[in-house]
């Protein structure tokens, strides 16, 4: 999917975490996937531990947005990492 943002997982059950992660940022960032696509290389969960690799340096609200979407599927807030990829 060209317009989706690349989920890099194997276990079922996280990718459709990160979905759920995914549709909540971007409902608070008022985006939607094809938008978020844009601005996000791909994204995955290790363990409970959100990566975010942004394509552009990320903004405090984007950052923001994931930390309540990661807790919001139950998880921990400060459990995400946030990295831009060259």
């Amino acid at each position: 999917m060209e317009n989706a943002v690349q989920i890099v997982g194997k276990e079922q059950w996280r990718v459709e975490r990160i979905k759920k992660a995914i549709r909540i940022a971007g409902s608070i960032l008022d985006m939607d996937e094809a938008q978020l696509a844009a601005l996000i290389h791909d994204i995955q969960d290790i363990q409970g531990h959100l990566q975010v690799f942004w394509k552009h340096p990320m903004s405090n609200t984007q950052v923001r947005a994931f930390a309540t979407a990661w807790e919001l599927c139950g998880e921990k807030p400060e459990d995400i990492a946030h990295r831009v990829f060259w």
